[in-house]
């Protein structure tokens, strides 16, 4: 295989390919692996926006939904795959809050017919003084 060696603006190296198959080949690879990324990245996205509709989270009856940001997590324990959410708190006033977290599941055995799973969790904002 012959390779050159381009001279990067800051002093790096890089070595680039010389013959037209190598050229091609690794042209083909980058293209390949950016539909790849692109592709996930969509799958992740469309995977998040199904449990987003879904899940429904307030704070003090306020809908946190927009204002969320969720990523895909695999908890270290079990492995137990799941959504894992930041919401911001800087706008909320220091005392006790409510956490509300409702869940929208589908019934098998009745035909179109859902049932509503609620939960809350109290919490408190304490100012850092």
């Amino acid at each position: 295989m012959s390779f050159g060696i381009k001279q990067g603006k800051y002093g790096d190296q890089e070595r680039i390919p010389t013959n037209k198959y190598q050229v091609s080949r690794d042209s083909i690879r980058k293209y390949w692996k950016k539909y790849k990324n692109d592709y996930v990245k969509g799958k992740i996205l469309s995977i998040k926006n199904a449990l987003m509709d879904v899940n429904q989270i307030y704070i003090d009856d306020i809908p946190y939904q927009d204002q969320l940001s969720c990523k895909l997590y695999t908890h270290p324990n079990l492995g137990e795959k799941g959504i894992q959410c930041y919401f911001p708190t800087d706008s909320l006033a220091d005392g006790e809050h409510m956490l509300r977290w409702e869940r929208t599941i589908y019934n098998p055995h009745k035909l179109d017919s859902t049932h509503i799973i609620k939960r809350s969790i109290p919490f408190w904002i304490r100012s850092q003084r």
